[in-house]
């Protein structure tokens, strides 16, 4: 397990406390094989596209906590 945060995130050292790697939400996209969105809708769009989308290859799961950016085109 991995977790993805943006550079800089003060989430960073509990991640590492808690014993699990972070990474950048590209470097976390590359190495996974499952993909969880658990972001706010307000910045989701903007987050798939320019480091969750370009980083997904064939056989990745995206999975998301909450519909609201899809159903509505964000």
């Amino acid at each position: 397990m991995v977790v993805g945060l943006y550079p800089g995130s003060k989430s960073w050292a509990k991640v590492e406390a808690a014993g699990l790697p972070p990474m950048t939400v590209a470097d976390a996209t590359r190495a996974a094989d499952v993909i969880m969105l658990l972001t706010p809708d307000v910045g989701q769009g903007k987050l798939y596209r320019e480091e969750i989308a370009p980083n997904l290859s064939g056989g990745k799961t995206l999975m998301f906590a909450h519909g609201f950016g899809i159903r509505f085109g964000q």
